[in-house]
């Protein structure tokens, strides 16, 4: 009988330790546990309990890791990179092209008339992250198995919601399911989950697909829209933000007086996200 419980006590506490890191992980965060230790959720590319010039990263088994990370300079920040640790890139909103951060949402380097695009932007259906596409819930492996699993520990809210981030219509017909190799990986598991927030570094240069001289194409939490727009967006530098129902070019080294106008709180960052206290702005944490 001791041996019974003593089996069922461990699995238990195997059980709960999966579950809070994929906890971690949808909160933008990583487990971290030290010998001895029960563990918890540790905010992403921080010192935390790191030594000098080390901050946390993913490591194996998707729990957190000391390592040395890089320094970045100009417009580039560090992001989370499951190989190496931590590595260098463009600031959200821009998207390194031939050695240059150039603007998404706005002229770029496209001629004229044409607008720098993600790739896989349209009218109709969501955005999906890299290296996933839009695909019915009926033939997508993933979505199958990662319902399987949340009938077996009671339909977790948090693992819920994630899925449901993941649907690419109105309809909750279609779904982002990884491609190739990781087809049949269920969408709740540690990878997957660090996979979809993943933003694709593809772009396209479009013309404008909204109404010319009256709207814009924007996307938000991952859904295609056109809304109004002020002059300056069409050539911007900076980076192009959402201010109320209008966009508006915005310079990141003007932080303070920007975050004093629309303040932001952690959930209001969106999907892909998290607000850091450092930046004091939200900033990308996976490549």
């Amino acid at each position: 009988m001791k041996v019974l419980i003593l089996l069922f006590c461990q699995t238990v506490l195997v059980v709960c330790q999966y579950k809070q890191r994929e906890a971690c992980l949808l909160e933008g965060q990583v487990f971290y546990k030290q010998s001895g230790e029960s563990g918890e959720c540790r905010n992403l590319l921080e010192r935390g309990p790191c030594g000098r010039g080390h901050q946390l990263v993913l490591g194996e088994g998707y729990e957190g890791v000391c390592r040395k990370i890089p320094s970045c300079e100009g417009e580039e920040v560090k992001i989370v990179d499951i190989k190496h640790g931590a590595v260098c890139s463009c600031i959200l909103g821009k998207v390194g092209i031939h050695g240059k951060c150039q603007t998404i949402f706005s002229n770029g380097h496209c001629a004229s008339g044409e607008i720098l695009l993600p790739a896989n932007y349209g009218l109709s259906d969501g955005e999906c992250p890299a290296e996933f596409s839009c695909k019915s819930t009926d033939t997508c492996d993933s979505f199958a198995k990662a319902k399987k699993e949340l009938l077996e520990i009671s339909e977790d809210l948090k693992l819920s919601s994630h899925i449901q981030s993941l649907y690419c219509d109105t309809n909750e017909s279609m779904i982002c399911c990884p491609n190739g190799p990781n087809a049949s990986k269920s969408l709740i598991s540690p990878e997957m989950i660090v996979n979809s927030f993943k933003v694709s570094s593809k772009t396209q240069c479009l013309p404008n697909p909204c109404n010319p001289g009256v709207s814009w194409p924007w996307m938000q939490e991952g859904k295609s829209t056109c809304v109004k727009m002020s002059a300056e967006v069409r050539y911007c530098s900076g980076v192009v933000i959402k201010n109320g129902t209008t966009l508006e070019c915005h310079d990141p080294s003007e932080e303070d007086d920007f975050f004093a106008l629309a303040p932001i709180t952690n959930q209001k960052c969106g999907r892909r996200k998290i607000w850091s206290p450092y930046h004091q702005r939200c900033v990308r944490i996976f490549g």
